[in-house]
């Protein structure tokens, strides 16, 4: 006897890695943690101009890591997926100005990735960071 519930059943077999499983492909996937962590990253700038404690990080033993400097002349920035550096222009560091231009600033970048604009230089930090997280050089061959 069947069970009825087998009825709606596709396929049987083995469950799928979860780590493959993702929903999204691995672009998307990074792109969407830059567009949180640029939310993030606004977040930290409001609370470092009304003199507020960043918050912690998951262990608790250090503060968040942001991504912007508040100099003399205003705030630098640059641009990260994971601990890899977005490279913008000729370096990593971009000189914005105030708070609210920097704010201004990380939502033009998220609207720029929404648009496409930022696959490229993005896909291929994604490509190198999941080769170094599993040991691979991200050659075929050799």
């Amino acid at each position: 006897m069947e069970f009825s519930f087998m009825a709606l059943v596709k396929k049987t077999g083995e469950l799928p890695n979860k780590t493959i499983a993702r929903t999204g492909d691995p672009l998307s996937i990074a792109k969407a943690a830059v567009m949180k962590a640029l939310d993030e990253q606004k977040g930290y700038v409001t609370l470092s101009e009304s003199g507020q404690a960043l918050p912690r990080t998951k262990g608790g033993t250090k503060t968040v890591s942001t991504w912007f400097t508040k100099t003399q002349e205003g705030y630098w920035t640059s641009l990260r997926y994971g601990q890899l550096p977005i490279p913008i222009g000729e370096g990593t560091g971009l000189f914005i100005g105030t708070a609210d231009e920097l704010k201004a600033f990380y939502d033009a970048v998220k609207e720029s990735i929404q648009a496409g604009q930022m696959d490229g230089v993005i896909g291929e930090l994604q490509k190198k960071r999941s080769a170094a997280l599993t040991g691979r050089t991200g050659k075929r061959g050799g």
